[in-house]
């Protein structure tokens, strides 16, 4: 049996997480962080392993197992009932009457028997929490990092609770609640009494009397300093220093008991404890956790580049921040243990949670946010969303942050100049609006419609906004990242098999082909990298194609290192190998596809030992990777704009998609499972392109060139930068952009620079002063995501974004586009509020947005096979291995693949191939003014081998410049030591600039795309050359600026 209405809770430590799924399921609901202070859980223990100098030690950041349970009785009053048995059937038994009475029974387990633990040693103290037995199925709930609800075998499951290997075991340990007390519930409903109060100070007092006494060199406080001693001599003290710290700076970073965990949890629980409390030793303790927090990650970082990099100097880092950790951990104690005996007062603010969906990347995570009179004060991760289950980053940790910014744009502002200085002026919304108005009027009327292009950034949700509003006033300009990001994957697979896919981890795949992506630490459009780990968890393995050994990468089957921009080159023969091997689906094939036997002939001429070759991988690796793929039950292929940027892309994509249909993963279990968007007005049928008239379709910017990337209404931005500064194929005047810094955004920034110095009249619509805003006419301030409502789509699900704050006068985009349209004369398209809008948008489902609002996350139905019913939404309804309509347009009807032609002499003179992604603290170019990011990474990084980099005479952190033959003046970045990318490749971050810099050229010194230009572009989709082209580097004599300064831009030079 299933506990009914059972809602699984992850969290991020075993015991509190099993603590938590058993009271809210009572419903009592607390939060993991309030657990674990009421719990008593902080604590520091180093422990010492039998062979010190081969085994590193474990650090510890909490008490000892089963200790959290017991204090959480004492000061909640519950009544917890644990069972301890030798026989494994009896404690089944008993576990089956647990749930026959409706409630959850925690365990205690060895997770070296849990299926989907990839750790292959004995660890017995372990919790988790159970909700179901059925069919030799039994369901559990365990940590965010182990996939929160899981399945095993029950047999699995009795072998680990009945296991007397490992750390602390304990045969067939259970606990279950036998009552539930009114204080508990009193915490759920946050009820500030005398009570809550009391036991709060007690729980905090405890903890902190238990960290400064001394219990021995390598507890409490005391230990802290022990440790931080110790580290200095690592290198010295282990057999093998690199390796042993790693596994250190590991443990600490992602395992349940190390690093800055806990103390990230007792922060948010001294944080929730200043709403019951209004005491400044708690308010000043939470300050110092903060600090804490961050000694520790550079702790973890200063270890881990020492596993790197082998260099003494890092060890001592680590130590000094270790120390900084003890000292501060210390003032922290010094001050909470007096907590009982400071007069407090009893807060009386409401605190109301809201939940929401985060939009501070691509990702769709739920959220959850603390509002105190009606301001948002926290933010954490929301674990009853089916999506992201709890997980939550650093970025989206960062957004009361960027709400409260100071130097976010408040007000509308209008460039003057005055005495050849520039200089913005505040304006009011109406002055701002109407001109831009009248502007937009102008043109239209003296140049046609055309002559107005429209420019955003990645899509918040706004991008359907922003085409409705330009068909409707009748210009086909639009440009975007579409060209190097989402879009050569959907137009690819659209054209081949008549839909975008996403992998069905749900279906359970044996095998993943991670393509280009990196999914375990960014994410895309709802899909959330905490799917992919379940299912690595589960017993998924992977294949990983990547120049850079990502997180996936170092965990996959097999990893193949293929060099940058070739990827067009492996497709090919995978294909070949699949069709010659014949480990295809013939059934499938034969079925449901058209042009195999063209396919077949085009690959018969290429060589494999050549394909390999242009890689730089060895055939046996690829031979080994397709076998693997191909003769899997059920695969699934997860790509990322890895592949979508370079001249390659349209075609590469085509044949990756190809090797789904090939081998009969396309639309099945465990597979690639074709989208079917839920019943809402989104972003098929939002843009209205019926209003754009026929004949301003064919005058899209790059239809002429890049036809396929007009099929899906995009412009083309390099062929917008040459109509703007040499009237070809006409001149464009206008510009409004919404959410893009196209300066650090686009490839051949020198010409996007020159073209916005020569356009008639900018308009940006932004947070902050960014250097494209710098070049604006007009400034319109924008709100973040927490300050807007909007209507969240994703593949698997719909949900509400409410807007939860105002600050100062910024509009969301759809509220400017609704201003602007009623002024522009094309309100009959719109509404006159945005509520209205939002309703329209929810009508097909029976819905308006104050009903949606409340209702949480809606998921989307799967369907499987939906061919069998009616083919594919193609043509021909079958899979177009061979393109019939891609011949007619001029372009091949097969896949190809066209080499790079590099000469000798080229390789001499730039000896590396540069490819680039962005920072996982950053999202593209945005929130390098969070200092909440920018403490993990002050400049912008090139990643280089350490053979090559002392070949060249560079240590980690000199400064280098980056040149190409396009641009010998170059860019500069700060070395990073690694042994993650090949000897020949550096691998740089993307879209970085300084906001702290007076000038633009300053801001952009570390800008990728200075290096990148419009040349050598993908016919079809029109994508760039933005990694796998060739580089030289020299050292320079150059301090880099750094990212977390206070200021931004504040004049406007030339580059």
């Amino acid at each position: 049996m299933k506990l009914l209405n059972f809602t699984p809770q992850s969290g991020q430590h075993c015991e509190t997480t099993t603590i938590r799924n058993m009271l809210a399921h009572e419903g009592a609901h607390l939060s993991e962080a309030m657990l674990f202070g009421l719990g008593e859980g902080l604590d520091f223990q180093h422990w010492v392993s039998q062979q010190p100098t081969a085994i590193p030690p474990i650090l510890s950041g909490r008490v000892e197992p089963g200790r959290i349970t017991h204090n959480l009785s004492k000061h909640l009053e519950l009544d917890f009932n644990e069972t301890v048995t030798e026989s494994p059937s009896v404690a089944l038994k008993h576990i089956e009457s647990i749930l026959n009475d409706g409630q959850v029974p925690g365990l205690k387990v060895d997770i070296y028997y849990l299926d989907y633990f990839t750790s292959n040693r004995h660890f017995a103290a372990h919790y988790l929490s159970l909700y179901g037995l059925e069919k030799e199925r039994a369901y559990v709930v365990d940590t965010c990092q182990q996939g929160g609800a899981n399945q095993l075998p029950i047999e699995s499951l009795s072998h680990a609770r009945d296991s007397q290997k490992g750390f602390m075991p304990s045969r067939n340990l259970s606990i279950h609640l036998a009552s539930l007390s009114d204080l508990s519930l009193q915490f759920s409903e946050g009820v500030i009494s005398s009570q809550t109060t009391q036991v709060l100070t007690q729980a905090i007092k405890n903890v902190a009397t238990n960290l400064l006494q001394e219990r021995g060199p390598l507890c409490g406080i005391q230990g802290l300093h022990t440790t931080a001693k110790e580290i200095s001599n690592w290198h010295q003290h282990f057999d093998n220093p690199q390796e042993s710290v790693a596994s250190v700076g590991n443990f600490l970073r992602f395992a349940g008991t190390g690093g800055a965990n806990f103390r990230l949890i007792y922060k948010a629980f001294l944080s929730e404890c200043i709403d019951y409390l209004d005491c400044s030793i708690i308010k000043n303790s939470d300050s110092i956790f903060e600090l804490i927090v961050a000694q520790w990650d550079s702790t973890i970082d200063h270890l881990l580049a020492f596993s790197n990099s082998g260099i003494e100097a890092d060890l001592m880092k680590a130590s000094q921040s270790f120390y900084e950790v003890a000292n501060l951990e210390h003032e922290a104690m010094l001050q909470l243990i007096n907590v009982e005996n400071t007069p407090t007062r009893v807060a009386v603010s409401p605190i109301k949670d809201e939940k929401t969906i985060c939009r501070m990347c691509h990702g769709g995570c739920g959220a959850i946010v603390t509002m105190e009179n009606g301001i948002p004060k926290a933010i954490r991760g929301d674990s009853s969303n089916p999506i992201s289950e709890g997980y939550f980053c650093a970025k989206g940790k960062a957004s009361i942050e960027l709400v409260n910014h100071p130097d976010r744009l408040m007000f509308p502002q209008k460039r003057v100049v005055k005495n050849g200085l520039v200089t913005f002026e505040r304006i009011s919304w109406e002055e701002a609006l109407d001109e831009i108005a009248t502007k937009v009027s102008q043109v239209k009327a003296q140049s046609g419609s055309k002559a107005i292009s429209f420019a955003q950034g990645t899509d918040r949700n706004y991008q359907e906004w922003v085409f409705r509003l330009a068909n409707a006033i009748g210009t086909p300009n639009v440009v975007g990242p579409a060209h190097v990001c989402f879009y050569p994957r959907v137009m690819s697979s659209i054209l081949t098999f008549g839909g975008f896919t996403f992998s069905d981890y749900d279906g359970q795949p044996n095998t993943v082909l991670v393509w280009g992506s990196n999914k375990l630490q960014t994410h895309s459009d709802g899909v959330i990298g905490i799917k992919l780990a379940k299912a690595m968890k589960q017993g998924a393995q992977l294949i990983v194609v990547d120049p850079y050994e990502t997180i996936a990468a170092k965990q996959a089957e097999i990893w193949l290192q293929i060099k940058p921009g070739t990827d067009g080159a492996l497709a090919l023969a995978m294909m070949k190998l699949i069709i010659e091997e014949r480990w295809f689906d013939d059934e499938f094939v034969s079925d449901y596809t058209l042009g195999f036997e063209e396919l077949a002939d085009k690959l018969a001429n290429h060589d494999i030992n050549e394909l390999a070759e242009e890689t730089g991988l060895l055939v046996a690796d690829i031979y080994r990777a397709t076998r693997l793929y191909s003769s899997s039950l059920r695969a699934t292929i997860e790509t990322g704009t890895g592949v979508s940027q370079n001249s390659n892309s349209f075609d590469t994509l085509r044949s990756i998609y190809m090797l789904s249909a090939l081998c009969g993963f396309l639309d099945k279990e465990g597979g690639d499972v074709i989208w079917e968007p839920m019943d809402v007005d989104g972003r098929r049928s939002f843009p209205r392109a019926d209003l754009l008239p026929e004949e301003n379709a064919g005058d899209r910017l790059g239809s002429d060139q890049h036809r396929i990337l007009a099929m899906s209404g995009w412009a083309t931005a390099d062929a917008l930068w040459r109509s703007i500064l040499t009237a070809e194929p006409y001149k464009t005047e206008c510009l409004i952009v919404f959410g893009s810094n196209l300066l650090t955004s686009y490839a051949n920034q020198k010409d996007v620079h020159k073209a916005l110095e020569e356009l008639g009249f900018l308009v940006v619509c932004d947070m902050f002063m960014t250097p494209t805003a710098q070049m604006a006419d007009i400034i319109l301030p924008v709100s973040s995501w927490l300050e807007r409502d909007q209507v969240v789509e994703f593949n698997a699900y719909i949900a509400p974004r409410r807007k939860l704050a105002q600050v100062a006068e910024c509009k969301s985009d759809e509220e400017i586009i609704l201003a602007l349209a009623e002024r522009l004369e094309v309100s009959e398209h719109f509404w006159p509020t945005l509520g209205q809008a939002l309703d329209h948008k929810l009508a097909n489902l029976s819905l308006d947005w104050a009903s949606f609002s409340d209702k949480g996350v809606m998921l989307n139905s799967k369907k499987y096979r939906k061919y069998e019913q009616g083919g594919f939404a193609t043509k021909s309804g079958k899979v177009n291995l061979f393109h019939h309509g891609l011949k007619q347009m001029g372009y091949s009807a097969l896949p190809e693949y066209q080499q790079v032609d590099v000469t000798p002499q080229m390789v001499n003179a730039y000896p590396y191939i540069l490819t680039s992604a962005h920072s996982r603290y950053f999202y593209n170019s945005e929130y390098h003014q969070l200092q909440s990011l920018a403490k993990h990474q002050e400049h912008a990084l090139i990643s280089m081998h350490v053979d090559a980099a002392k070949a060249e005479g560079l240590f980690q952190g000199d400064t280098v410049k980056v040149y190409t033959p396009e641009n010998l003046d170059g860019v500069i970045f700060s070395v990073n030591l690694t042994k993650k990318v090949a000897k020949n490749v550096v691998y740089v971050d993307a879209c970085w600039w300084y906001p702290n810099q007076t000038s633009i050229e300053q801001a952009l010194c570390s800008s990728v795309n200075a290096l990148t230009h419009g040349g050598a572009v993908n016919g079809q989709m029109g994508s760039n050359n933005l990694r796998g082209f060739r580089v030289a580097l020299s050292k320079v004599e150059q301090t880099l600026p750094q990212s977390e300064l206070n200021g931004s831009l504040a004049s406007v030079n030339t580059l």
